[in-house]
């Protein structure tokens, strides 16, 4: 059993709402695998915060985030032992056709842009 907790409900209500993103953490039970659905993304210094964020304060097993700034956006999650980081590639939401199906030339091979993107970050991992 997991849970992924939208973090954009909770952020939305300002400090109280993170206190309930604390309540609901504490309330789920520790055997279960907890998902912050955050869809983090930004330069290495503030993703590092994130990540500590999501991993230290609120101990969740997992993190969702954005890979389109690069490796070192991605980084500071993937250095947190027994930590997941579930990085983005395609999206189910209607606006994935705007940039993630576009096709684009990679060495002169036809792909789509979340093809190269998977496979770019594929050597990110831990």
């Amino acid at each position: 059993v997991a849970y992924k907790i939208n973090t954009a409900f909770y952020e939305a209500m300002g400090l109280k709402g993170w206190q309930a993103m604390e309540a609901t953490c504490n309330y789920i039970p520790q055997t279960h695998f907890k998902i912050a659905d955050a869809k983090r993304g930004d330069i290495g210094n503030t993703s590092a915060q994130y990540a500590k964020t999501f991993f230290q304060t609120f101990a969740f097993d997992a993190v969702t985030v954005a890979p389109y700034m690069g490796e070192d956006s991605v980084k500071p999650f993937l250095e947190y032992d027994n930590k997941f980081t579930i990085v983005l590639g395609l999206t189910s939401n209607a606006g994935a056709n705007d940039f993630q199906k576009l096709t684009v030339d990679t060495n002169n091979q036809q792909k789509k842009l979340y093809e190269v993107v998977l496979e770019k970050i594929a050597g990110w991992g831990n």
